[in-house]
């Protein structure tokens, strides 16, 4: 059980719940406008998204130690040995998706493997600069929707290649591509919002250990007017996307979600604290 324990806090496991949520409400998404699932190639697609998502995780909370001092849960000859196997296992996985769909799929899902490394290694890893906000953002709220959207449909209905030679043609279906962006509003802004919530709170700890992120060059206010814009376009896009009928009227019941996303953005906006605010907006998205 203390190896369980010091696995979960290793690779962060609480933080999953934001690839785990963006998965499940594509799929609600698929179901609501009545599309066709495919359980098989969802069932590999989410295997391997969870093992980067730890992989990427435990290989942050090791990179930071060698920074900053810090203790591991585990040693780090194991710590090491389980990064590079949820690696391994994530690729095999990621092999394995694409027998059942096509080599077009390396592209997205191979960007996605080396952002995911380069996030946290390297000479100057991601989560360290201004980019940490805006790639979590698009990497979990809108690469993630669009695999799905990819595995799922039908080439005809979204994305449909050929190859003729050297030459390769590309057709694309454009409102399921716009539907697509449209959907992908809520997840991207919300995801942003937390990530930059938490680097708020994190910032003079940063400045210490020699990152930069995108609150060190904003300044706390225009970082906080920037997290309560990033935590009310959610709703927006879901107003948006029912005046253009991607949704039912129904999805408005939603915006009952507007009082805690309010409470929150007021308790964040007078304390940025880990312990207090920054869990509450964590509850609430």
């Amino acid at each position: 059980m203390h190896r369980i324990l010091a696995f979960f806090a290793l690779t962060e496991i609480k933080t999953k719940i934001t690839s785990l949520l963006v998965f499940l409400l594509t799929m609600a998404y698929f179901l609501m406008r009545g599309w066709p699932v495919k359980p098989l190639a969802n069932a590999l697609f989410f295997a391997a998204m969870i093992s980067l998502d730890l992989a990427v995780s435990a290989l942050n909370h090791y990179m930071d130690s060698k920074v900053d001092g810090s203790r591991l849960p585990l040693s780090r000859p194991l710590a090491l040995a389980l990064i590079l196997g949820l690696l391994i296992l994530s690729a095999a996985l990621g092999l394995a998706l694409l027998v059942l769909t096509d080599p077009l799929i390396l592209i997205p899902g191979g960007l996605a493997f080396l952002v995911g490394i380069a996030y946290s290694a390297g000479p100057l890893p991601l989560s360290r600069t201004a980019l940490g906000e805006l790639l979590s953002g698009l990497f979990y709220g809108f690469l993630i929707p669009a695999l799905l959207f990819y595995i799922n449909l039908a080439p005809e209905s979204f994305i449909a290649w050929q190859r003729q030679g050297v030459h390769m043609s590309l057709t694309l279906h454009l409102p399921n591509l716009l539907a697509l962006f449209l959907f992908s509003i809520a997840p991207v802004t919300a995801t942003s919002a937390i990530m930059l919530a938490n680097n708020i709170c994190d910032l003079e700890a940063d400045r210490l250990t020699g990152r930069r992120t995108l609150p060190h060059w904003l300044g706390i206010k225009r970082s906080l007017w920037l997290f309560a814009l990033l935590a009310y376009l959610p709703l927006a896009s879901l107003i948006l996307m029912v005046l253009l009928g991607q949704l039912s009227p129904l999805a408005l019941l939603a915006l009952i979600l507007l009082l805690p996303a309010t409470f929150w953005v007021k308790s964040f906006w007078s304390r940025q604290d880990k312990r207090d605010t920054f869990q509450i907006g964590r509850a609430h998205f």
